[in-house]
């Protein structure tokens, strides 16, 4: 044997060393993998959780435009209405 050649012992130490660097990564990949996906479920509840707050609010907003509508509506009748007697009471004053 030469000066500096890798013996069998030495790849086998090499080897195992990369095995055990693998091993750690998988695992540490996996608990990350896990992590990961625990966080998107929790998100994806929270999503559905804001999706269905939003659709209430909207019916909510919904009936109180409606609701706004139907008062301009009577706002705008009265308006004429109110018009109407006051040109009726100006024609009748100079009669």
């Amino acid at each position: 044997m030469t000066k500096g050649a890798a013996t069998k012992g030495d790849i086998l130490r090499v080897d195992s060393d990369v095995n055990t660097g693998f091993a750690s990564l998988n695992g540490k990949v996996g608990t990350i993998a896990t992590e990961t996906r625990a966080e998107i479920e929790r998100l994806s509840d929270k999503v559905d959780a804001l999706a269905a707050e939003t659709r209430t609010d909207v019916k909510r907003l919904d009936g109180k435009i409606d609701a706004l509508a139907n008062d301009t509506k009577a706002v705008r009748l009265e308006t004429r209405a109110t018009m109407i007697i006051v040109a009726g009471l100006s024609a009748i004053k100079y009669l």
